[in-house]
């Protein structure tokens, strides 16, 4: 995969901004046991679901054991699709 197409598929998962650290995006992420969480791509800090991303006070550092990125079936078998932002 070349650069773009990798920057494509990483940037297609942004759910927000990151409130914590304000310099990265929150993207989903898929975990070791398939199940989706949010993560700052800069901070690392994460959420259990896109609805907890505007409270701070849900964040943890604790990354839900996070492995990849999610395919978008899955986004949409979880109703995260939702979620999904196209902000630059």
């Amino acid at each position: 995969m070349d650069i773009f197409e990798r920057y494509k598929y990483e940037h297609q998962f942004r759910v927000g901004w990151c409130l914590i650290c304000n310099q990265g995006w929150q993207v989903i992420m898929k975990t070791a046991d398939g199940t989706l969480a949010v993560c700052c791509e800069e901070c690392m800090s994460a959420w259990p679901s896109p609805e907890d991303i505007n409270n701070p006070a849900k964040a943890t550092f604790d990354e839900f054991g996070l492995e990849g990125m999610p395919t978008y079936q899955e986004t949409l078998e979880q109703g995260w699709d939702k979620f999904l932002t196209t902000e630059n």
